[in-house]
């Protein structure tokens, strides 16, 4: 496997993918989520407005096209926005303007001083770096008793595996991201090195979405998949998670 190479391929693949959508960045929102797989960000969100404010330094990791930077620009928190796709960078510029900071960086190596951010948040970024070199520079930038927030997919479940590496297959991922996929041990590693505020997760049952859905309709099939998750230990099957670490000494 060769990882370099694979993070050369996955950058040309977001560089192709922002100068398709050039302008349109504006019309992501919580709605453009399929509503079976909306609950994870909207847990993601509340947790982001419950630790950010207007005086808060928050660093958006791997922002893609800024999916998800709508609500910490809402916000008004002191802003900067990365990516490794500096036209996706460019796409949020656009969007966004003076209301945030941008800056084109790979997340294994952070073009940021020691102790620079109240907050750290990123949403499904952790298999496109070493797990080790993410984790420490994410704390590296942390002030003291500063905050992690993250949404991401979990890799336990066999069926979300195998559909992972079916994108593989068709071209639609790199053998290296899929192989980096989060996971149990992962969320373990990151205990290691931080507090764990929260957890929590979703999906279990999301895969029976094509089986279920046609028969009881995708909203009442959305509420089954949220009921199933909250009243059923789902942590081994589950298909999302949403986690909030600290960086305090234990």
């Amino acid at each position: 496997m060769n990882y370099q190479k694979d993070k050369e391929i996955e950058k040309k693949r977001y560089n192709s993918r922002a100068l398709k959508v050039s302008n349109s960045i504006k019309t992501f929102s919580i709605k453009s989520i399929p509503k079976f797989l909306r609950k994870p960000y909207e847990i993601y969100y509340k947790r982001l407005k419950q630790n950010i404010n207007e005086n808060t330094s928050v660093l958006e990791l791997a922002a893609g096209m800024g999916e998800h930077t709508r609500t910490l620009v809402n916000i008004g928190a002191d802003l900067t926005v990365t990516d490794i796709s500096k036209e996706s960078i460019k796409n949020i510029k656009r969007a966004y303007g003076n209301k945030l900071v941008t800056k084109v960086a790979d997340i294994e190596n952070l073009p940021f001083k020691d102790d620079s951010f109240d907050v750290v948040c990123c949403a499904g970024s952790l298999s496109y770096g070493s797990h080790f070199k993410v984790r420490d520079e994410i704390y590296r930038v942390l002030k003291k008793d500063g905050i992690f927030i993250c949404v991401d997919s979990l890799g336990n479940n066999i069926i979300y595996r195998l559909n992972r590496y079916f994108n593989y297959l068709i071209g639609k991922r790199t053998k290296s991201v899929i192989k980096r996929a989060p996971s149990l041990n992962l969320l373990k590693l990151y205990e290691e090195k931080f507090n764990c505020e929260k957890i929590n997760f979703f999906g279990s049952i999301t895969w029976l979405k094509p089986i279920i859905s046609p028969i009881i309709g995708i909203n009442s099939f959305s509420k089954l998949s949220d009921w199933f998750d909250k009243f059923f230990n789902i942590k081994k099957s589950a298909f999302k998670f949403v986690i909030v670490l600290i960086k305090s000494k234990k």
